[in-house]
């Protein structure tokens, strides 16, 4: 699952919601990760910035969630050796599938 979090966004719907658990307005959430000051990040399955290892020549199937309407995504291989193929788009395959992301 990809989350963009932004914190920002995320006290202003508590705020709106009337959240009485998450207060962040009265409460002030502070960002405490010492490896960043970042308030507009994306998560990776609740990791930030997690490193995933793939054997060269091996398919990976990958059931992805992006869970953003303000931001998008775009995959990079460190190598250059790995090709993205599109099989489905909202779990409904694609009738030409696979097809090549490029």
């Amino acid at each position: 699952v990809f989350q963009h979090m932004s914190l920002e966004i995320l006290r202003q719907s508590a705020n709106v919601s009337q959240d009485g658990i998450t207060n962040w307005i009265d409460y002030n959430f502070e960002v405490t990760n010492v490896t960043t000051d970042l308030t507009n990040f994306m998560l990776i399955n609740m990791q930030f910035l997690p490193k995933l290892t793939m054997e060269v020549g091996k398919w990976y199937r990958w059931r992805m969630v992006m869970s953003s309407v303000r931001s998008s995504l775009g995959f990079l291989s460190e190598s250059g050796n790995c090709e993205f193929q599109l099989l489905a788009k909202d779990g409904i395959y694609l009738a030409d599938a696979p097809r090549t992301v490029p």
